[in-house]
């Protein structure tokens, strides 16, 4: 039996959080909404209008919606993370436990425009 990811993150976080989460991510996809649209401000004079970078949505979108999940990016998130075994892994966001340091979460960024598989 497959599980989702909201039943997961729903059995993992008390009720309060998860509403608390639950509100953050909102807030953050109707900034990402506005800040995408075609009539969006220019964020400088003379800027183009062109797509959202990876490393933008990973610090306008994606960083904060990990912190907002309880991850403490300074200290149990390695960004740009190898990992080495019959090859080398890239990875944009590899959560580790703090004491034991075993990876529980992986995460792979991509760019507003980009499909998420290719």
């Amino acid at each position: 039996m497959a599980v989702s990811a909201q039943t997961a993150l729903a059995a993992a976080m008390p009720p309060d959080k998860l509403a608390e989460f639950k509100r953050a991510l909102q807030a953050l996809v109707t900034e990402a909404e506005r800040n995408e649209a075609p009539d969006s401000p220019a964020g400088f004079a003379g800027e183009m209008g062109a797509p959202t970078l990876e490393h933008n949505v990973r610090k306008i979108f994606l960083n904060r919606m990990l912190i907002a999940l309880g991850w403490k990016l300074e200290t149990t998130v390695a960004e740009e993370a190898r990992v080495r075994g019959d090859t080398t892994l890239f990875l944009d966001y590899l959560g580790v436990h703090l004491d034991t340091r075993i990876p529980l979460l992986i995460f792979e960024a991509k760019a507003w425009e980009k499909p998420f598989v290719s």
